[in-house]
């Protein structure tokens, strides 16, 4: 597991802290996305630890008593658990179907029982939630470049902070194909680039960029062409998911 020393510092203090606020009411703590997988090509300076925490039960008080422990994480700038109960899981798999089925290949138990293992994932509602994720996520990208676009840095870091979700989605795109994706990320986009006809340059840019083989100076010169670039590739794919799939 390729994570560093400090992360896995805080994945340690996240579950005892976990464990001293829920007591007996936890059941279990996930670590999912790109640093739960064994993949080297998928760690870089920028990825987030993304958890998943199951408990007995989710009620106000119980919730109230895992304030502390989110706040304390949230000031460790990482992404909110998402906290389910086991028969959660169970329920909404059919609507989670990018999500479950990436923890299913990608995820790593730091405590407690399992219940991925032997979860199967329903696929009838995949490519619809696939359109909508895509489309929450060009809004939400476009809202936020029309806050950053007077700072080239904060352009940038936008595409950066984004494109690991936008990554996830052209994976499911190949997916949704009946395609099986290629492990490595750039591989995936020019797959996908290949058969959809949209630009793959600004997606390698910013992955460069992310794992430190490009020059932040140099794109936040050009980064107002690299974010247009970007977002009309995004456009195509997310018309591709709704009129071709």
């Amino acid at each position: 597991m390729a994570i560093s020393q400090i992360q896995q510092k805080l994945l340690d203090e996240f579950l005892q802290r976990l464990h001293d606020c829920a007591g007996d009411t936890l059941e279990s703590i996930i670590l999912h996305g790109s640093a739960a997988d064994p993949n080297p090509d998928s760690h870089d300076a920028y990825s987030d630890l993304n958890l998943l925490c199951l408990l007995r039960t989710l009620d106000a008080p119980t919730l109230a008593k895992l304030q502390p422990v989110m706040a304390w994480w949230r000031e460790q700038k990482q992404p909110q658990p998402m906290l389910l109960t086991a028969d959660e899981v169970l329920d909404s798999a059919d609507v989670f179907a990018i999500e479950f089925r990436d923890l299913k290949n990608r995820r790593r138990v730091l405590f407690g029982a399992d219940p991925f293992g032997p979860l199967e994932v329903p696929m009838d509602l995949h490519r619809v939630q696939l359109e909508r994720d895509l489309r929450v996520n060009l809004i939400r990208l476009r809202q936020r470049y029309s806050m950053a676009a007077q700072d080239n840095k904060a352009v940038v870091r936008l595409m950066i902070d984004s494109i690991s979700t936008f990554l996830t989605l052209c994976r499911h795109t190949l997916i949704a194909m009946k395609e099986r994706p290629p492990e490595h990320k750039e591989e995936v986009v020019m797959r996908l680039a290949g058969n959809i006809g949209f630009d793959a340059t600004p997606f390698q840019t910013i992955l460069s960029l992310r794992q430190g083989g490009a020059r932040m100076q140099d794109a936040e010169k050009s980064a107002h062409e690299i974010f247009g670039k970007y977002l009309a590739a995004l456009v195509l794919l997310t018309d591709f998911v709704d009129k071709r799939l």
